[in-house]
């Protein structure tokens, strides 16, 4: 026979909840990510900059930077 399962409060209320707690997750991974992007800016620097001096390079990674950051600033309203 097969065996019923009974919900608990707690379950219900979680599984009522986990869209929420799915974008929460969504928005904590991008703002981690963002928080790490002049570090990873900066390794990127040192590591293929200045060993080649590729001007190219530069004004590659200063680009995307920038990118990130102005699309980060569109997403999120200011009050």
């Amino acid at each position: 026979m097969a065996k019923k399962l009974i919900k608990s409060d707690l379950h219900e209320a979680l599984s009522l909840c986990k869209g929420a707690f799915l974008s929460a997750a969504g928005f904590s991974l991008v703002i981690n990510l963002l928080m790490l992007t002049p570090t990873i800016y900066m390794l990127q620097l040192y590591d293929r900059v200045l060993s080649s001096r590729s001007q190219e390079t530069l004004v590659m990674l200063m680009l995307i930077v920038v990118a990130i950051f102005v699309t980060h600033r569109r997403a999120i309203p200011t009050s």
